[in-house]
């Protein structure tokens, strides 16, 4: 495992999703507890997160806006958001970024717990209000200072499990992809009229996500 993608849910948790989905695009193994692939259904939830941490080179932890309300139950042992940032911990060997959605590190000063101050003082470049174009590279730019280079996969490859994204929004990227693949996949193939009314450069069959 590469990365492990820590969240609180609520405000924010979507935009751990499209972090992990971007992630994935990329060609690196990573851990999202939504998706199906990480967490599949009927696996032993405690024992599928510490087997998924043991092994991860870099901890994200995407600190939203419910993370930030919640943050007292950071004390709390049975927490499973502290108990995935204490992997993270500088005594350990895995790298930690922390990414500010809507939020501000200084929203931490002096409410964490002391085996937890590490990430108030943990610097971090990603304080964003979106996760777009920009927030992309600046992500990829620091990964490939921490891991190899992986390989990039197809997005399409999603298209046989649409029905496991369905916490996505349809305008997000790596969805529309694979729906239009999808799409495009169960058409018939184009005519020769068709293809002749048609400039080369343009699809004859227009997907209703495009």
């Amino acid at each position: 495992m590469d990365i492990f993608v820590s969240y609180r849910r609520g405000k924010g948790d979507q935009s751990a999703g499209r972090i992990h989905d971007f992630l994935k695009t990329l060609g690196y193994s990573a851990f999202y507890d939504k998706d199906e692939k990480s967490l599949p259904t009927g696996a032993q939830f405690p024992e599928t997160i510490r087997s998924s941490l043991e092994p991860s080179k870099v901890i994200i932890a995407v600190i939203g806006e419910s993370w930030i309300e919640q943050m007292h139950r950071l004390a709390e042992e049975a927490d499973w958001v502290r108990n995935e940032l204490l992997y993270a911990h500088p005594q350990t060997s895995r790298f930690f970024l922390p990414i500010y959605l809507s939020t501000d590190p200084k929203q931490l000063a002096g409410r964490l717990p002391p085996e937890l101050a590490f990430i108030e003082t943990a610097h971090s470049r990603f304080l964003w209000s979106e996760f777009e174009g920009e927030q992309k590279a600046a992500l990829l730019e620091e990964l490939r200072e921490l891991l190899p280079d992986p390989k990039a996969v197809d997005p399409a490859a999603d298209a046989p499990n649409l029905g496991l994204l369905c916490d996505r929004t349809p305008e997000e990227g790596h969805f529309v992809d694979a729906l239009r693949w999808q799409e495009q996949s169960r058409r018939p193939a184009q005519s020769s009229r068709c293809r002749r009314r048609r400039p080369a450069s343009r699809s004859c069959y227009r997907s209703r996500y495009e």
